[in-house]
């Protein structure tokens, strides 16, 4: 596990990733060169959540990554949303939000947010499909999840699918931004 803080220590990544190196798993996404993506994403999501005011309490918001193979996510997909079949990423989130507006959390000094499980498989097809490299899908779909753990949901209406992916773009740009600033 490799764990991560962003820049002023309000949000925490935790990335779990394969215990056995897996032959497809791309040099950008090795845990030897996995902190400043992470810390990347960290600042991102530090720099979303104030500027959208979505989390109003000083504790660190906690979230966790895993990567899975397809065998793992299309279980997991079976299980908790009867599709049997694998996809890119899914979150499960720990708190009731509604696009984002907050219903309860309760003040500690950390806070766990959810848990986002990426398909390493998915990631790279993706990647491929959408003339990306993995690392930057990798940064897509952590967004995404992190927007569903805030109760984000493009399946509920076409109304909520634009205002998704309106917050998936204002994510990227935070990152590109803070990514400029760090070069």
């Amino acid at each position: 596990m490799v764990s991560v803080f962003s820049h002023k220590r309000r949000v925490k990544l935790q990335f779990f990733h394969p215990t056995i190196p897996l032959p497809i798993l791309k040099k950008s996404l090795q845990t030897t060169s996995i902190r400043k993506p992470l810390n990347f994403i960290a600042d991102s999501i530090e720099k979303f959540t104030e500027k959208n005011k979505l989390i109003h309490r000083a504790s660190t918001l906690v979230i966790q990554i895993e990567m899975l193979s397809d065998l793992k996510m299309k279980s997991i997909n079976q299980k908790h949303r009867k599709k049997n079949k694998t996809t890119d990423v899914l979150s499960f989130p720990l708190w009731d939000f509604i696009n984002g507006s907050e219903i309860s959390l309760p003040l500690m000094p950390e806070t766990p947010l959810g848990d986002i499980l990426v398909s390493l498989n998915v990631l790279l097809s993706q990647s491929n499909e959408f003339l990306l490299t993995p690392l930057e899908e990798f940064y897509h779909l952590v967004f995404h999840g992190f927007l569903h753990l805030m109760g984000f949901d493009h399946e509920r209406s076409k109304k909520d699918e634009i205002l998704m992916e309106k917050k998936e773009r204002e994510l990227i740009r935070t990152l590109k931004k803070i990514k400029n600033t760090n070069l």
